[in-house]
């Protein structure tokens, strides 16, 4: 566990200096500077969202570790198609992210 959370975190600091860079702040701005939300803000909030909705852990950190991304995510993720969208994978896969392997070692990691 100890390997696996310091890489996470740096991970995810990774998003956090991007937007920091480019004026992101915990209740406005985008990834990448724009004036509304593009590609690189969605894939943020569909990775982040989803992983911290499968993983409580994980939310914990990213709120620690990286708040704007935290922040941004929420509220990219917060449109009611978006909601209704992850509501319906919820529905059709429980508590699986990824399966696998990929997920056994994050269950793992999280769980020790």
């Amino acid at each position: 566990m100890w390997r696996t959370i310091p890489r996470l975190q740096k991970w995810m600091s990774f998003w956090e200096e991007t937007g920091r860079r480019h004026d992101l702040k915990p209740d406005s701005g985008f990834l990448l500077g724009e004036k509304a939300p593009g590609v690189a803000d969605v894939v943020t909030a569909v990775l982040w969202s989803t992983v911290t909705d499968r993983f409580s852990k994980i939310q914990a950190i990213l709120e620690d570790t990286a708040p704007r991304t935290a922040a941004l995510t929420r509220r990219v993720a917060d449109p009611p198609p978006l909601v209704k969208l992850a509501a319906e994978a919820r529905k059709d896969y429980g508590d699986t992210y990824c399966g696998g392997q990929i997920e056994a070692s994050l269950r793992k990691v999280l769980d020790a």
